[in-house]
């Protein structure tokens, strides 16, 4: 493919040329050659028969005066058979910090031969990915913190399984993945039926569910008579509270005499003072 310009532009626009291009599906190497007032793009292992290419051209590109493109461009041509008339869009969310993520990275693998579609959202943090061949993909949306096209296990993402046969809208709600659960790692008494936990992570909404944390009064507590408390109710803020206890409980729990320390004897033989 070779896109023309109307005068000659400069080879190390964005950084090199090559950074401005996005080619989907993607190939395992993009060869992008300069040819002063064009641009000259191609798979290096060849085009595949019978597929529809999406060519993106980013602004940036600039002539030899040192003006650039202000918007880019994106081409869609196939190498045999129509177009398709399908697409998948949507919106990508940064889950953790509760706000949209713009410029995120969207990917879409063709199954089962792991064909990849990309784009990368705008400011509004809405994708779009337009004429794919009809089929099953698994669709990968998230943040490409290092800048290197590709979503790392480590880097926050979302994903869905679809089925595409015209047009599919979904929007990815991207957070990291892991294999170690949450930590507690603070407990503070926020009054006398109250305690907050603190946790080194976000939680999932589906695991603050009534009964996930349970409470037990300590040893001493249950000498004094005091019942043990009910299931803890769980909450955003106020993770977790217990009824008060009733008038004869803390009578009964205020006349237990407070347990003495035994004495202990000096090295010299003598008691401490009492």
């Amino acid at each position: 493919a070779i896109l023309r310009f109307d005068e000659v532009i400069d080879e190390r626009s964005g950084g090199g040329l090559e950074k401005l291009i996005t080619l989907s599906p993607v190939p395992k190497a993009l060869q992008v050659d300069w040819k002063r007032s064009a641009i000259a793009v191609k798979p290096k292992d060849g085009w595949r028969d019978s597929v529809t290419y999406r060519l993106t051209l980013d602004p940036g590109v600039a002539d030899l005066s040192g003006n650039r493109m202000t918007e880019g461009r994106t081409i869609i041509f196939s190498t045999g058979g129509p177009i398709p008339d399908t697409r998948i869009t949507g919106t990508v969310v940064d889950w953790e910090q509760e706000r949209l993520a713009p410029k995120a990275l969207v990917e879409a693998l063709r199954l089962p031969d792991s064909l990849r579609y990309v784009a990368t959202a705008d400011s509004q943090a809405h994708f779009d990915l337009p004429a794919m061949t009809r089929g099953r993909y698994l669709v990968r949306a998230g943040l490409d913190q290092n800048n290197d096209h590709t979503l790392e296990p480590r880097e926050a993402f979302d994903s869905l399984t679809l089925q595409l046969d015209s047009v599919v809208s979904h929007t990815f709600w991207a957070f990291k993945h892991d294999t170690v659960g949450p930590g507690v790692t603070r407990v503070a008494i926020v009054d006398s039926v109250t305690l907050r936990l603190e946790l080194n992570e976000s939680l999932s909404p589906d695991s603050l569910a009534a009964g996930a944390v349970r409470s037990s009064l300590n040893a001493t507590h249950r000498a004094a008579g005091a019942r043990a408390p009910q299931r803890l109710g769980i909450g955003r803020e106020r993770l977790g509270h217990r009824p008060p206890l009733s008038r004869r409980d803390l009578r009964h729990h205020r006349a237990q005499p407070a347990a003495r320390q035994p004495r202990r004897a000096v090295a010299d033989g003598r008691r401490p003072a009492a």
